[in-house]
């Protein structure tokens, strides 16, 4: 395996899910740890911390979970069905480099999901 074909795809992957306007749904999940925190804070009784983060937190997990679910899917099957696999394949890439490569670049996707809902959810911490 060729780090620098890794690194190609894996490149390749993340403008290919970001161009599908995947933080949209971190704005979203944003949008929805504020309006739970604000709830959190009219119906617990001395807990509104410990409810704000568990929310925060279990957001956090669904997001990612629901976005390697989605894209993760459709990681290969949307190669296979334009041809561009064949493509890359028939060069000098392996077939591990390939799959490495879009594995890192989905998971450089959930990277930067989890720390953008992350901040949102520590900033909602702070601010209510």
């Amino acid at each position: 395996m060729n780090i620098k074909h890794i690194t190609t795809v894996s490149k390749y992957t993340f403008h290919e899910i970001y161009k599908t306007n995947i933080f949209l749904s971190t704005i979203f999940i944003g949008f929805l740890i504020c309006i739970v925190t604000i709830l959190a804070t009219k119906l617990s009784f001395g807990a509104v911390h410990k409810v704000s983060l568990d929310i925060s937190l279990g957001l956090i997990s669904l997001s990612v979970k629901v976005i390697s679910l989605v894209y993760g899917i459709n990681l290969l099957g949307k190669e296979i069905e334009q041809r561009t696999l064949h493509v890359v394949l028939s060069r000098s890439v392996s077939r591990g480099s390939f799959l490495v490569g879009k594995i890192s670049g989905l998971g450089l996707i959930l990277i930067v999901n989890t720390m953008a809902v992350a901040l949102i959810g520590i900033l909602a911490f702070i601010f209510f």
